[in-house]
């Protein structure tokens, strides 16, 4: 699986309110934070934690749609047994699953470093006629490997990927950080 490696021009945006989220309560004290902004308009469709609470997912949707009808899905997991996982590996196993469920797959790196010295990676892309959900889709992965977990936020859209789905979920994504406990940065308050 190789994703391309073209840099986008596109500066990330930060700010707005920040929503800490739900699965800090599971399992042991989390000595990190997973942080994005909060999503207007949408509404929990699903979510997943097993018994040995190894992962936890919670997925989201525009009000009046649901886990399986959907026109935007935003995903967000943290993966306990993945911590130090570099980001590559699991975003590459996110688009070789998609190469199996879609006619054709096109995925290219949106940028790649650190975030409050932890890896991150984001990679976008589109999904011809996914055996899933019998539609185009556009997607965007954000994976940021810490030391407690691997975090992941997942967007999906149906349709193209096109400059509105780039100006609606690339500032979203952008914002998704992980902070340790009690960091003193601005952008983890």
């Amino acid at each position: 699986m190789e994703i391309e490696r073209a840099r986008c021009t596109r500066k990330f945006l930060f700010g707005g309110l920040v929503l800490a989220l739900p699965w800090l309560a599971h399992g042991a004290a989390a000595e990190e934070r997973f942080l994005t902004n909060p999503l207007e308009g949408f509404h929990r469709v699903a979510d997943d934690l097993p018994a040995d609470e190894s992962y936890f997912t919670v997925a989201f949707a525009p009000e009046g749609e649901t886990a399986n009808d959907w026109s935007e899905l935003v995903t967000r997991m943290r993966f306990n047994a993945l911590a130090g996982t570099p980001p590559l590996d699991f975003i590459a196993s996110l688009v070789a699953v998609m190469q199996d469920t879609c006619a054709d797959v096109e995925s290219f790196l949106v940028v790649e470093g650190e975030e409050h010295t932890l890896p991150m990676m984001v990679v976008m892309g589109s999904c011809a006629q996914s055996t899933i959900t019998g539609r185009d889709e556009a997607f965007l992965f954000k994976a940021i490997s810490g030391r407690d977990a691997l975090y992941v936020v997942q967007i999906n859209a149906e349709g193209p990927l096109d400059d509105v789905f780039r100006q609606r979920w690339i500032p979203y994504v952008a914002n998704a950080r992980v902070c340790p406990e009690g960091s003193p940065d601005p952008e983890c308050q």
